[in-house]
């Protein structure tokens, strides 16, 4: 069994199709048929039901595909990784954040920094809120956005502020509260109040509760939700309100007014996490190219109210 066979009889396997295989792998019908047949003959075993009209995959030759694709990725791999080594500065590292518009306002040093290390390899990957420091603290995670309150281990987690932002109140367009630049949450104290639930994301729900515990009163909740692209449908067509952080208003349909809320200050700090014992070498430049100080090792949260 050899690589270019595997290569053929995944490219068939995907088209189901001889004529559309060669012409991805940029060779003649005859060879891919040929590749296909040796292939069958050395496993002694069909691996494609073929008729004039159609192209199936045996169960055996489904095994094969999966077996197949983890082969050709390990043979891909390896050449990355000497390629990578020849090339000096190489790596991998995984960023992890809650939603994606938490780390809207680092996407140009992400770019920056993808461009100076192109053969560090970064994955991005969104998580529940509290995984994140659990993520960290088991070096499943190389740094991640969080807030301090969410940093339950701070003798191993580092923590450094990177940008402050507000709660607001969102609402529909049509509300009829939709034209105030600022409301008080009293005024919303009879509508439905749309969160995600705590088990998704406990930071901003947690927070919102916060801020009606001050006011004395609780609200008439929505919580049933487990992601956020359902809290903004049921605001956008007018179930209730929600309250999100700033940030989130360019990530959300223009429709939705964001009102800031008075009476309380809702300015809350985002910071960069990463555990102090994880020794890959790729955290270091990643912090530096994100504007965080590499000697900076300590969780010191009047270093917001500084920032």
């Amino acid at each position: 069994m050899e690589l270019r066979q595997l290569r053929c009889f995944i490219a068939v396997a995907e088209y189901l199709s001889f004529t559309e295989a060669a012409e991805k792998l940029h060779l003649v019908q005859s060879a891919v048929s040929h590749n296909i047949a040796e292939l069958e003959k050395e496993l002694n075993t069909k691996l494609f039901f073929r008729n004039k009209q159609s192209i199936v995959l045996t169960p055996v030759g489904e095994l094969l595909l999966d077996h197949a694709y983890k082969i050709t990725a390990m043979e891909r791999d390896t050449i990355t990784n000497v390629q990578l080594r020849l090339s000096g500065i190489t790596g991998s590292m995984s960023v992890g954040y809650v939603f994606v518009p938490v780390a809207w306002c680092m996407f140009e040093k992400f770019k920056s920094f993808s461009q100076k290390y192109p053969h560090i390899r970064v994955k991005y990957n969104s998580y529940h809120d509290i995984r994140i420091a659990r993520q960290l603290e088991n070096f499943d995670l190389d740094v991640g956005f969080a807030r301090i309150a969410t940093i339950t281990d701070q003798e191993r987690i580092n923590w450094h502020p990177i940008y402050k932002e507000k709660l607001q109140i969102v609402v529909s367009e049509d509300h009829p509260l939709s034209g105030l630049e600022r409301a008080s949450l009293a005024q919303f104290k009879d509508e439905p109040l749309i969160l995600m639930n705590h088990r998704t994301n406990p930071g901003l729900y947690d927070m919102s509760m916060q801020l009606y515990l001050k006011k004395g009163f609780m609200p008439r909740i929505i919580d049933d939700i487990n992601d956020e692209r359902t809290v903004n449908m049921l605001t956008e067509i007018g179930y209730g309100f929600t309250i999100l952080p700033s940030c989130w208003k360019v990530f959300v349909n223009p429709s939705l007014k964001f009102i800031d809320i008075v009476d309380e200050d809702t300015t809350h700090y985002m910071g960069l996490a990463w555990n102090k014992e994880n020794t890959n070498p790729c955290i270091k430049l990643f912090l530096a190219e994100m504007g965080i100080p590499v000697s900076d090792g300590q969780i010191c949260p009047a270093r917001a109210a500084e920032t």
